[in-house]
């Protein structure tokens, strides 16, 4: 199990996140009992160094499975997805 980032709001909202499981085309995670996502997120996986933009596509709380719609590159994000990659630097700390 591996740590996340849940991201949504334009980085308003930066949720912490346990990956249960992870693949090429999404991941199982779980966040606090109660939190509700939005069914569009970003995702950062914080072993991985990578980011994804995601789609909640279950629910089972606390466990959701999130399905990968694209890569984000973070090390140059598109101008609007800038924040991403702040999160990713401060949530690595």
């Amino acid at each position: 199990m591996f740590g996340g980032r849940a991201i949504y709001g334009d980085g308003v909202y930066s949720i912490q996140c346990t990956i249960r499981d992870i693949s090429e085309g999404g991941a199982r995670i779980a966040v606090s009992r109660g939190i509700q996502l939005p069914q569009n997120i970003f995702f950062l996986d914080l072993k991985g160094g990578t980011c994804h933009e995601a789609e909640v596509v279950w629910r089972q709380d606390p466990n959701l499975g999130i399905r990968f719609v694209r890569p984000i590159d973070l090390e140059n994000p598109p101008k609007h997805l800038r924040y991403l990659e702040r999160l990713y630097r401060v949530a690595r700390q």
